[in-house]
């Protein structure tokens, strides 16, 4: 009789990629919108940093910085509104906070999307977007719809993750503000310029 013994190999490498495009129309992709990414603590809930793996090679990637001092790196998407993480630059069951800087003239860059998301990297290399403590049940109204505000949305296999960052155009949404007082109910409906 044989026997058959099956080797598992994990990669070793976390790929990532990320595309901004516009909340309205995904087919609309947004160039020059800088985001940062610094280590954010374990998973498990200990107090121990997470870390990238360092050094890392940067050198001949235009659109990518690091500061060594704050631990950051810094992305700016391309003329595809696209950013690519060098290959293994994430570790397995590390976390990281992701948050973007400065958008595109004419968007919106929401509170949440500046204060950040974690990435949670699992162990098969997979990513999984967890929102900050204080925007868990943030929605927004889409349409008569009530859907999450949550920035970032991933689409997420071992080892290879595509995340998606959507902003909205400071035109094509309104606040409304409601004032109660003696004269009645006065509402009215102001544009963000």
């Amino acid at each position: 009789s044989t026997t058959k013994t099956t080797i598992k190999i994990q990669d070793e490498k976390v790929r990532m990629s990320l595309t901004k495009v516009d909340y309205s129309d995904t087919n609309e992709k947004l160039q020059g919108v800088t985001f940062t990414l610094t280590p954010y603590e374990n998973v498990d809930g200990s107090t121990e940093k997470s870390s990238f793996k360092t050094p890392y090679d940067i050198s001949g990637i235009s659109n990518i910085s690091y500061d060594r001092t704050t631990d950051t790196y810094t992305f700016t998407t391309d003329a595809n509104g696209k950013v690519t993480f060098p290959d293994g630059l994430l570790k397995h069951d590390n976390s990281y906070l992701l948050k973007e800087t400065a958008t595109k003239e004419g968007y919106y860059l929401s509170k949440e999307a500046k204060d950040g998301v974690i990435l949670k990297v699992g162990k098969d290399g997979g990513i999984t977007i967890e929102r900050l403590k204080k925007y868990k049940d943030n929605t927004i109204n889409v349409n008569g719809t009530s859907e999450s505000s949550c920035p970032v949305t991933v689409t997420s296999e071992a080892g290879n993750s595509t995340l998606l960052s959507k902003n909205m155009q400071s035109a094509s949404f309104e606040l409304t503000k409601k004032v109660e007082g003696n004269m009645g109910d006065l509402s009215g409906t102001f544009q963000i310029k």
